[in-house]
């Protein structure tokens, strides 16, 4: 479901991506994260994009939240937190956005 998810999101068809994204999540296990870590990254970074691209914003955050919790580290969160960032900026929830951006900026060594 990844690489067919994948295929409809380069094709613009960003409903059915996500169809097929959601159904393929629903099948993750915590277990999987420890197995096929990139996988998973991947998936569900993947499958949050395409809900940002429907400007379904909940749904994006919804699914990007996995990530931000078994990420191993920023590098790794950096796309799902971009995608949480722009998700609640069209939600017009600026000052969560920042406070988000700036925690990504600080962990990635920028102080202010």
């Amino acid at each position: 479901n990844l690489k067919a998810g994948e295929k409809a999101k380069a094709a613009g068809s960003f409903l059915q991506a996500s169809i097929y994204l959601k159904q393929a999540t629903a099948l993750v296990d915590e277990e999987d994260w420890e197995e096929q870590y990139n996988l998973c990254l991947r998936l569900y970074t993947v499958c949050a994009e395409s809900q940002l691209a429907q400007a379904d914003y909940e749904a994006s955050i919804q699914a990007i939240e996995p990530v931000l919790a078994h990420g191993r580290n920023i590098r790794d969160k950096a796309p799902a937190s971009y995608v949480c960032i722009v998700a609640l900026i069209g939600q017009a929830k600026m000052h969560e956005a920042l406070n988000m951006a700036m925690s990504v900026m600080e962990q990635l060594g920028e102080m202010f």
